[in-house]
């Protein structure tokens, strides 16, 4: 035999032997798939991937079965905030000195407390005329409008506090440095738009009349905290509506419109809460082009859930999320910008869905 030959040979072998080995590991279920139990009834774990592995988030492996999911407490509570992103303003939710108390009942107010020269409640209005923090309980037929001097800030706390107005916006604050709606713990809280006698025209005149976008409307910066609960119908044009920023910090809030569900012209920044939107028009909006810094949206924690005829969110310059549940279903697209989108954060869950020719 020659030298070729048995350097064939030996290779032969050594193909065979290790062969040999590999399907012995195999059927011996080392390498192949394991052997069902010789007794008992096994019972399949459950997988430990995916964002609902995490206890600290929400479960999303399916839809939710109930309100419980989506309103979870851990997701509404007030938490530390970066100051960086919320000021102090954005962050105090202290309802014991207040300035003032307005008592409602039907068309009628009583306004008491060391401030009670700053509210003026007659002919369907409560007017408030300078800065300060202002508790609004009961339930009241008409509107609240707020027009401070610009260098002062307004507080609205709601306590068990129901507005309904059909003639004009039932919260605008047509001047301010700032506004915050307050969410008393443990409260449940309605400002309802029937819209019924709107006239819809220029915005000069929607603001000369008392009439303007949005159901809850600041043309200042808007705040919105507080561990209650907020449902907010916007039947003539939006739900929720800021010329300028709009924060969200906490609360369980509930949003219907016809048009935008929640717009902040300049920007929409969330940090906690639960937010359920459902509009005729885009969900969530922001529409700033001109001033640098602005036209963003920025999520860093809370639940966002909605569903719109129009898009999702629709930014006009970038979209960021570093942190928190965005659940949305939208006629058109589910996430849309002009500028950039940064997803990151390992808590960071999106699920998103596009009808018709939309993109999610």
């Amino acid at each position: 035999m020659s030298n070729a030959q048995r350097v064939i040979l030996v290779i032969v072998i050594l193909l065979l032997v290790v062969g040999g080995a590999f399907a012995a590991l195999y059927f011996t279920g080392v390498l192949g798939p394991k052997a069902p139990e010789e007794s008992g009834t096994s019972t399949p774990e459950t997988s430990k991937t995916g964002p609902s592995a995490d206890p600290s988030l929400p479960d999303v492996s399916g839809e939710p079965s109930g309100q419980e999911d989506v309103w979870s407490e851990e997701w509404t509570k007030t938490e530390e905030y970066d100051s960086a992103v919320f000021s102090e303003f954005d962050r105090d939710t202290n309802v014991d000195s207040a300035d003032a108390t307005v008592v409602c009942d039907g068309a009628n107010a009583s306004v008491s407390g060391k401030g009670a020269s700053s509210v003026k409640a007659e002919n369907g209005t409560i007017a408030v005329s300078k800065g300060g923090t202002f508790i609004l309980q009961g339930n009241y037929k008409g509107r609240i409008l707020v027009s401070v001097p610009l260098t002062e800030k307004v507080r609205l706390i709601f306590d068990n506090f129901t507005i309904t107005c059909a003639s004009y916006t039932p919260v605008l604050c047509t001047q301010a440095d700032k506004m915050a709606v307050i969410l008393k713990d443990g409260t449940e809280n309605f400002v309802i738009d029937n819209g019924s006698g709107y006239v819809k025209g220029a915005d000069e005149l929607e603001e000369m009349e008392g009439r303007s976008a949005g159901a809850l409307h600041a043309k200042c910066d808007l705040t919105i905290n507080g561990n209650g609960k907020l449902t907010v119908t916007g039947n003539y044009r939006h739900g929720i509506f800021s010329k300028d920023d709009l924060r969200i910090l906490a609360g369980r809030i509930e949003v219907t419109a016809s048009s935008s569900g929640i717009k902040g012209k300049k920007s929409v920044t969330i940090g906690g809460g639960s937010i359920n939107v459902k509009a005729d028009g885009d969900a969530v909006k922001v529409t700033e082009t001109q001033k640098v810094g602005k036209g963003t949206f920025l999520m860093t924690g809370g639940v966002l859930t909605g569903s719109s005829k129009g898009d999702g969110i629709d930014v006009s310059m970038n979209v960021s999320v570093d942190g928190g549940r965005i659940k949305m279903t939208a006629g058109d697209h589910a996430i849309v910008t002009d500028g950039s989108v940064d997803i990151r954060g390992e808590k960071t869950v999106l699920r998103l869905a596009a009808e018709s020719t939309g993109k999610g």
